[in-house]
């Protein structure tokens, strides 16, 4: 028989932290990777820990759920990320860099605007893109005049997603609203990264990784093709993967985990719970930032 109440506080248990010592000697880039995958694995714990935090705060489950979705999208691209970096498949981990930079300064402008309207907007703004497929199907049924299986269900599951988002109707206006925002506010990712401080994430992350997504010539220069001509003055193929570096886990790690803190200030009131995680998530912050300062003394030694 469960005794328990629903007023009984049920005793925290934080994940182990097993972060390697930062005095460490390290004689290669190689040397720094293997410690910072085996913290991101501790950065990967803190994401499912907090994901799991139910919201004390006076916050409907509306927004919860939105708020929830993408810290479990974070999770699970980050993951990628990291799997990515440790098969040394880089070139594929800058396509997942670009989509999880999106999703912190996402995640990060619908906390700072919490007490708004904006989820909504968010919402809205994906339904418009099913607003339109379901007008087009409609379309081709009155040009045919009849109905194929394939349609039919392609319009019970778009208003079966209307239903279940709360919005059953979507007006032929809100066709354009696919950039979202505050009030009267659409913005684009660069707007929302700049009203959050994260501008500088913006540019050296998920525009740097827009090369990759893209296939620009930045990156079949760099990463595709051999940078020696052969004999007919052709590049040859360049089939291996780029060898990544220890950046590529430093900075996405300390904004993660700062993404944290502010989830988890914005859902909860201060406690010695609350309190607790925080600790912990700032001995995770400080680790990889005291490495990030010892991989640059690293650097600075090896150029001398």
């Amino acid at each position: 028989m469960n005794d328990q109440t629903e007023n009984d506080i049920v005793p925290l248990e934080l994940p182990k932290l097993e972060l390697p010592p930062i005095a460490k000697e390290r004689k290669s880039n190689d040397d720094f990777m293997v410690d910072l995958i085996k913290a991101a694995n501790d950065v990967n714990k803190a994401i499912i820990l907090i994901s799991g935090v139910v919201a004390q705060k006076n916050i409907d489950t509306e927004r919860q759920d939105v708020l929830r979705g993408h810290l479990v999208r974070l999770y699970k691209l980050y993951d990628s990320y990291v799997f990515l970096i440790v098969e040394r498949r880089t070139e594929i981990a800058f396509i997942i860099l670009r989509t999880l930079a999106e999703t912190v300064i996402n995640l990060r402008y619908l906390l700072k605007h919490i007490d708004t309207d904006v989820h909504k907007k968010y919402k809205r703004a994906s339904l418009a893109y099913e607003k339109k497929l379901e007008e087009s199907i409609l379309n081709n049924i009155l040009n045919r005049k009849n109905e194929l299986p394939i349609e039919k269900r392609m319009l019970k599951s778009i208003a079966n997603t209307f239903s279940r988002s709360g919005f059953d109707n979507l007006e032929r206006e809100e066709l354009r609203k696919t950039q979202w925002g505050i009030e009267k506010q659409h913005l684009d990712i660069s707007g929302k990264a700049k009203d959050v401080g994260l501008y500088s994430i913006y540019e050296n992350m998920f525009t740097t990784s827009s090369h990759f997504v893209h296939g620009s010539w930045h990156e079949l220069d760099f990463h595709h093709l051999e940078q020696e001509k052969d004999i007919r003055g052709t590049r040859p193929p360049q089939m291996r993967y780029t060898t990544p570096k220890p950046q590529l886990l430093e900075a996405v790690s300390i904004f993660t985990l700062e993404t944290l803190q502010q989830y988890l200030s914005v859902i909860v009131e201060d406690g010695n719970q609350t309190d607790e995680i925080k600790v912990y998530l700032d001995k995770i912050s400080k680790w990889f930032f005291d490495m990030s300062h010892k991989h640059e003394e690293y650097l600075a030694n090896k150029n001398d």
